[in-house]
């Protein structure tokens, strides 16, 4: 009883909360110029912090594109199979062309990433937990496939 208190109502905050302060720890840790501040973890990140967030999401979302051979992973208990795409190497070696091409045609941007790293993670912190909550509550509402623990609390289905 107190350690499924402890496994479901305590840990899943506490990490929340730890993992988002060592996040901006570390980056603070990592530019000398930066000082860590409780504040960072309540900045909303900056138009350009989102604006690198919202480009990062868009060329991945291309990614999913690029022809690949589709491998079929192992069938879970209830006879769901995925499919995944083996093109991790083709788009590694194309995020890395066009990024030689905006460090060719930009050569400032991969200094003002470095300053403005600290609002990006802001801004990575946000959407990562605003997508976390749309995949809990659509996979809890709307599941694409009959799985899951229903009898576990809400964060573990």
């Amino acid at each position: 009883m107190m350690y499924d208190l402890i496994r479901y109502s305590l840990v899943p905050p506490l990490f929340l909360v730890f993992f988002t302060g060592i996040t901006q720890w570390l980056v603070a840790a990592g530019n000398p110029a930066r000082q860590f501040l409780f504040s960072n973890l309540l900045d909303p990140g900056t138009f350009f912090s989102w604006t690198v967030v919202s480009i990062f999401l868009l060329w991945s979302f291309l990614s999913l594109k690029v022809p690949a051979k589709t491998f079929l992973g192992p069938s879970t208990p209830t006879g769901y199979v995925p499919a995944y795409s083996a093109n991790g190497v083709q788009y590694y070696l194309i995020s890395l062309a066009a990024y030689l091409v905006l460090v060719i045609t930009m050569p400032s941007l991969p200094i003002t990433i470095w300053y403005q790293f600290g609002q990006i993670i802001s801004s990575l912190n946000i959407f990562s937990l605003v997508l976390c909550i749309f995949l809990l509550i659509k996979g809890h509402t709307y599941p694409e496939v009959p799985e899951g623990a229903k009898t576990a609390p809400l964060p573990y289905q």
